[in-house]
C-alpha cells in the first residue's frame, strides 16, 4: 500500500514538474535584434525609443531588443536586404534608399502635397497600406511584415547663403534624398545633386554642395544648420510624403510564440497613436532651437509654394512613376496612382475642415 502511495506521489511530482518546466520555457527571454540609421535622439530616435518601450511593456518584458544604432551594424541602404536575409530581426525602412526593391512605396513621393498634422498624414498612411495590397505585397516580398510605421517631417532646404525665395535655388546645387525629390529640385530650377547621406555635412562645410532639401527634422538632426544656416522652409504645405517603417523578418516572425506576435503587432498600433504628440510638436521645436543658435528661418509663401507645384517636372512625377512601374512589373500603376490621389486629397480637404 505504501508503495503504491509512494509511486503515487513519484507521478503526481513528475507531472507537475513537467508542469512546471514548460512554464519556465514559456516564460523565457526572447532576443531579438534591431538595426537602425539614427543615434537614439531626435524625433527618430524618440519614434524608436517608444516602440521599443511598448515591446517591453506589451510582452511583459519577455522580449529583450538589442539595438545597433546608428548604423553601427549596417549601413542604411543595407538594412532591408539585412532583414529580408536574417542577418538582423528588425531594422528601419527608408523607401527612398530602395527605388528600384520598393518601387510601390516610393510612389508616395510623388505627391508632393499632403496634408499637414499627424493624425491626417497617419490616417492617408494606413489607408494606402490597407487600401493598396501592393505596399505591403512588396515587403512580403522581401521577406518581411511591418511593424510599425509613421510619416517623415514636413520638407524644408538648409542653404549655406541667404535664401528667401524658390527663385534664389536657381542654379545652386541642393543635395535631396532620392531620384523623385532631385526631380522637384530640378523644377525649381536647382542642380539637383546625390550624395550618401553620411557626406551632406561635410559637403556643406566644404562647400560641394550649396544646400540640402530634406525633412526639417533630419536637417536638425544631422546638425546641418551649422553648416548651412539659412533654413527656407516649406511651410508645412510640401509633406515628407515618405513612410518609415520597422519591419521583422518573416521567418523570425513565424517562428516565435503566437502570444508574442500577436504582442508585437499591438506594441506598433499603440506607439502609432503615441508617436503623434511628438510629431506635432516636433517642427515649433527644431524652429525655436534652430532660432537659438542664431539661424535665419524664412516660411515659403504661397507664390514660391505654387511655383514649386507648377513646374513641368513635378507634373510629370506621376506618369513617370507610371511607365517605371509598368517597366518595374507593377501590373496596375495608373489605378494605383489614382487610389493614392483620392485618398490625399480628401486628407487634405478634410483637414481644411
Amino acid at each position: 500500500m505504501k508503495k503504491g502511495i509512494s509511486l503515487f506521489i513519484i507521478s503526481v511530482l513528475l507531472i507537475l514538474s513537467v508542469f512546471v518546466c514548460v512554464s519556465i520555457a514559456s516564460e523565457k527571454t526572447i532576443k531579438l535584434t534591431w538595426a537602425d540609421n539614427t543615434p537614439p535622439t531626435g524625433m527618430r530616435g524618440e519614434a524608436a525609443k517608444l516602440f521599443l518601450e511598448e515591446i517591453e511593456k506589451q510582452t511583459n518584458g519577455r522580449v529583450q531588443v538589442d539595438v545597433f544604432w546608428a548604423e553601427s551594424l549596417l549601413k542604411g541602404k543595407e538594412i532591408l536586404k539585412g532583414v529580408k536575409d536574417g542577418v538582423v530581426d528588425i531594422g528601419f525602412i527608408n523607401s527612398a534608399y530602395y527605388p528600384r526593391q520598393l518601387l510601390v512605396n516610393g510612389s508616395m513621393v510623388v505627391f508632393p502635397r499632403g496634408p499637414v498634422q499627424y493624425d491626417s498624414v497617419f490616417k492617408v498612411n494606413t489607408r494606402i497600406l490597407e487600401e493598396i495590397p501592393e505596399f505591403k505585397r512588396e515587403f512580403q516580398e522581401l521577406n518581411q511584415k511591418i511593424l510599425f510605421y509613421y510619416p517623415s517631417s514636413p520638407m524644408a532646404i538648409c542653404f549655406r547663403e541667404p535664401i528667401t525665395s524658390v527663385e534664389d535655388l536657381k542654379g545652386k546645387r541642393v543635395r535631396a534624398p532620392g531620384h523623385w525629390f532631385l526631380v522637384q529640385l530640378k523644377g525649381a530650377g536647382a542642380v539637383p545633386v546625390s550624395i550618401p547621406w553620411g557626406d551632406t555635412y561635410m559637403a556643406l562645410q566644404t562647400g560641394t554642395i550649396d544646400g540640402v532639401y530634406t525633412g526639417l527634422e533630419s536637417i536638425h538632426r544631422a546638425k546641418l544648420e551649422e553648416a548651412a544656416p539659412y533654413i527656407f522652409t516649406m511651410n508645412k504645405e510640401l509633406w515628407g510624403a515618405t513612410i518609415f517603417y520597422y519591419t521583422i523578418n518573416i521567418d523570425k516572425f513565424n517562428s516565435l510564440p503566437e502570444d508574442i506576435q500577436s504582442q508585437l503587432v499591438e506594441a506598433g498600433q499603440v506607439v502609432s497613436r503615441r508617436f503623434g504628440k511628438i510629431y506635432d510638436a516636433v517642427w515649433d521645436k527644431i524652429i525655436k532651437e534652430q532660432e537659438e543658435v542664431g539661424c535665419t528661418i524664412t516660411h515659403a509663401s504661397p507664390e514660391d509654394i505654387q511655383k514649386w507645384m507648377a513646374s513641368p517636372e513635378v507634373g510629370q512625377l506621376r506618369e513617370e512613376w507610371i511607365k517605371l512601374a509598368k517597366e518595374g512589373g507593377v501590373k496596375n500603376p495608373e489605378q494605383i496612382i489614382e487610389k493614392m490621389n483620392s485618398i490625399i486629397n480628401e486628407a487634405i480637404e478634410e483637414e481644411k475642415g
